[in-house]
């Protein structure tokens, strides 16, 4: 088994070699590392390249969002398995290596997960987690109540997803990792490990978080479809939970157009979903 790993850079002086010296360390070594460069404007790259390794490649292109860095990625990849890791996260050492493990319990599946936390409470996960557990996700949507099931940097993807399912729509600026796995689940198997493989800095989901959308179409990820708005099983719960969310934040925003295009472009259906949604933690 061997990995393509795609890091998007874009502005991270700061934390880029941290970044790759975790993937360096790693117990399982058969890999390459792809960073495509997004247009960065500090001293990112520089960063990137007092790293030697011949296992680096690296791509510069013009700032077009994460979505056109990841694809570039993708389609520059040796191998089978795309691994995907943002230029601020971290993995363990053994991230890999329970991959690949993984993979040998559920050959089946084509997208294939660890599980991660915050990096500050990194000692208390580790403690806490004391059963390896390797298995396919045939609730995913169900899952979605209780968290994030997949999240990028813990995914690998068969390049064969790609194939069939497309890339990662360059227009969207969030949601799209989301797009993507429903995308994928939709025709592949995922599998799934509760080790925690991998540490998500805090205080960048604080900051993404924080990012304001200007357009309804960039949304359009949480919308999916809604061909079954008075049938509400578990995707359509999620789907009502994700739109009345981005529904409140437009009027505490006061984006009041984007609330209007909202309401047109679903022909006021909007209207019907149900004010005691269940809350997702």
């Amino acid at each position: 088994m061997k990995f393509s790993i795609v890091i998007p850079l874009y502005n991270k002086e700061n934390s880029i070699t941290k970044t790759l010296n975790s993937v360096i360390n790693q117990t399982y070594k058969d890999f390459e590392v792809i960073v495509v460069d997004d247009g960065s404007k500090d001293n990112s790259l520089q960063r990137v390249k007092e790293i030697k390794d011949d296992r680096i490649r690296v791509i510069t292109k013009e700032n077009e969002g994460v979505s056109k860095a990841r694809n570039v990625g993708i389609k520059n990849a040796r191998y089978d398995w795309i691994a995907f890791l943002d230029a601020d996260d971290l993995w363990k050492a053994n991230h890999l290596e329970t991959i690949v493990k993984l993979y040998e319990k559920c050959p089946k599946a084509k997208l294939l997960t660890t599980s991660f936390c915050f990096e500050d409470e990194k000692d208390k996960k580790d403690i806490q987690l004391k059963e390896e557990l390797f298995y396919y996700v045939d609730d995913y949507y169900e899952r979605l109540y209780k968290g994030a099931v997949v999240w990028t940097s813990i995914a690998v993807v068969n390049k064969e997803c790609f194939d069939k399912c497309g890339y990662f729509k360059e227009y969207l600026i969030k949601g799209e990792d989301l797009d993507m796995w429903s995308r994928i689940i939709d025709k592949y198997l995922l599998a799934k490990t509760d080790i925690i493989t991998a540490y998500y800095r805090r205080e960048i989901l604080d900051k993404r978080l924080s990012t304001s959308v200007n357009s309804v179409k960039k949304y359009e990820v949480y919308y999916f479809c809604l061909k079954n708005i008075f049938n509400p099983n578990a995707k359509t719960r999620y789907q009502y939970h994700v739109i009345w969310t981005f529904i409140k934040h437009f009027i505490v925003n006061k984006q009041f157009c984007n609330l209007l295009l909202i309401v047109l472009k679903y022909n006021f259906k909007l209207l019907f979903i149900p004010i005691n949604l269940p809350k997702y933690k």
